[in-house]
């Protein structure tokens, strides 16, 4: 990930993290935090939600890489990113359970919001994004994601 990309996805991260913080609803983790997929795949998305309904027996998981799926994943692109790469993971996140993800494009400053492997909404920056039945209630413009690197 470029320092472009970083800068970006910590924002998403405190945008998101600020709104699950305050209403209780879980954790949002950054590109270290890892998780093992269904078919032991090891993903660190950029950022992810984590709701607390996850969590194994109700605690928080402690395994370095927790076997479970963030039910929100955001990947931030890089030039380095081909388009197969990034279909490939989604296919793995959505088969994996996770229920929304957010693919962001810094150099069109947009994002794809994907509820499917397949299915997409593209939003432009002077649009709002919302967390859909993932996290209800949570709206935010799309252009507070690229704030930082205005």
């Amino acid at each position: 990930m470029g320092f472009e990309a970083s800068v970006v996805a910590m924002t998403i991260a405190r945008i998101l993290g600020t709104y699950v913080f305050a209403q209780k609803l879980g954790v949002v983790s950054g590109p270290d935090g890892m998780f093992r997929l269904l078919d032991n795949t090891v993903r660190g998305p950029d950022v992810a939600y984590l709701a607390r309904a996850r969590y194994p027996g109700g605690k928080f998981p402690t395994d370095a890489f927790p076997a479970l799926s963030p039910n929100l994943v955001v990947e931030v692109l890089s030039p380095s990113n081909t388009k197969a790469e990034m279909s490939r993971k989604r296919i793995e996140y959505f088969h994996s359970g996770v229920e929304l993800v957010w693919i962001v494009d810094c150099t069109s400053r947009s994002v794809a919001v994907y509820t499917s492997p397949s299915r997409v909404t593209e939003l432009g920056e002077e649009q709002i994004i919302d967390g859909g039945q993932v996290l209800p209630g949570f709206t935010s413009p799309v252009v507070d994601f690229f704030s930082d690197i205005a």
